[in-house]
């Protein structure tokens, strides 16, 4: 397996760490595009289907039979099951984005930072979970963007833990640090501040 310090690059991976419908796409969307040509997305792997809201920078989508085949490869970065689905990257993906970018954001689940932790460089990897509204405010956001009730009814039950699981992830000293819940507005002026960076 290829150890990302034997690739020379001097650049961070930040990681947006938060429920369905808590804003990470939107977030990351308006950061890059604000940002270019300095900022770029690290592109992920599911798979689920694709969404009308979905950032087209953000998956490759897969059946289950050709995530099998990549497994095979040894190229895998990480892969993990979240509402149902896998979702995971590949190294090339991060060689190629950390290369290129001064900031390369990428969208993960809370059980993503551990893994990370091992494969890439910990200095560089930064993580912010935005904290949500309540569930019936999710719920109702992810219906607006086109998501079944069912599957939206999912999503809020199998992401129920997540805030206290990224609370337990700053308490046993992994980098995470935390945007509250508000406006996205507020939300993108929190990540802005935290970076650095005019908005």
């Amino acid at each position: 397996m290829t150890q990302f310090w034997d690739v020379p690059f001097a650049h961070n991976v930040f990681g947006i760490i938060g429920r369905p419908g808590s804003g990470k796409t939107t977030l990351v969307r308006r950061f890059i595009q604000e940002h270019q040509p300095y900022a770029g997305m690290i592109r992920s792997f599911t798979t689920r289907a694709p969404r009308v809201d979905d950032d087209p920078r953000e998956y490759e989508y897969l059946t289950e039979e050709q995530l099998s085949e990549l497994r095979e490869t040894g190229e895998i970065t990480w892969c993990v099951e979240a509402h149902g689905y896998h979702y995971g990257n590949v190294f090339s993906q991060f060689r190629t984005a950390l290369l290129q970018y001064e900031y390369s954001l990428i969208v993960v689940t809370p059980d993503t930072v551990p893994i990370a932790w091992r494969v890439l460089p910990q200095d560089r990897q930064h993580y912010f979970f935005l904290l949500s509204p309540d569930d019936y405010e999710l719920y109702n956001r992810m219906i607006d963007r086109g998501d079944s009730p069912e599957v939206a009814q999912r999503r809020v039950e199998t992401s129920s833990n997540w805030n206290d699981e990224a609370l337990a992830l700053q308490r046993g000293g992994w980098p995470v640090n935390f945007i509250e819940a508000g406006s996205k507005e507020f939300q993108y002026q929190q990540f802005c501040d935290a970076l650095n960076v005019p908005v």
